[in-house]
């Protein structure tokens, strides 16, 4: 179940945006490890020390956008 969605997927059955009920997802088993503020904290590290080139590279594609597929 990639979802998460306990209802439609584990019947095999598609749900549609006009159906009266909506799906409810459900957590997987291992619930307890999804938050995980080390990893949480070590994302934030990592893309503060990335900040200066991603600014960097941001400004770049900024600079030299492709429009309809050919580079201006």
């Amino acid at each position: 179940m990639v979802c998460g969605c306990s209802s439609a997927a584990s019947s095999g059955e598609v749900w549609r945006p006009d159906d009266g009920a909506k799906p409810t997802p459900s957590l997987p088993e291992n619930a307890a490890n999804i938050y995980r503020p080390d990893i949480l904290q070590h994302i934030e590290e990592t893309l503060k020390e990335l900040d200066g080139e991603l600014r960097e590279l941001s400004l770049n594609i900024h600079a030299h956008p492709q429009i309809a597929y050919e580079e201006r």
